[in-house]
């Protein structure tokens, strides 16, 4: 899959830099229905809304998959490969600043 396929895919337009319009996406998928009123319940009890508890849970997620040698040996080859993709998933663990593309030096600033 090229960088493009991947731009293009997310509606992301090839540029430069990158730019985020809104900081924010909806998602969606096909969970067990049992699974899902007991998720919503429980956060109704928390007092948060569903939500901002599946994002803290992605980002639980996240930050431990990025700790994982597979994933830093994944980010090298992507760094390799496909320099544009690798430019924006550095934007993006960056805090989502704007990157040139090509300045992504190494992914020992992802650790």
């Amino acid at each position: 899959m090229t960088s493009q396929m991947i731009l293009s895919g997310v509606g992301l337009k090839m540029e430069t830099k990158m730019k985020i319009k809104n900081n924010k996406v909806k998602i969606g998928a096909r969970i067990n229905h049992r699974l899902y009123f007991m998720f919503k319940y429980i956060c109704m009890a928390q007092g948060v809304t569903m939500e901002s508890k599946i994002e803290e849970l992605l980002v639980k997620d996240v930050k431990s998959v990025m700790k994982k040698d597979w994933f830093q040996d994944y980010l090298i080859e992507v760094e390799k490969n496909e320099p544009t993709v690798f430019a924006m998933i550095t934007a993006i663990f960056d805090g989502g600043k704007a990157a040139e593309v090509g300045d992504a030096d190494s992914s020992e600033e992802l650790k």
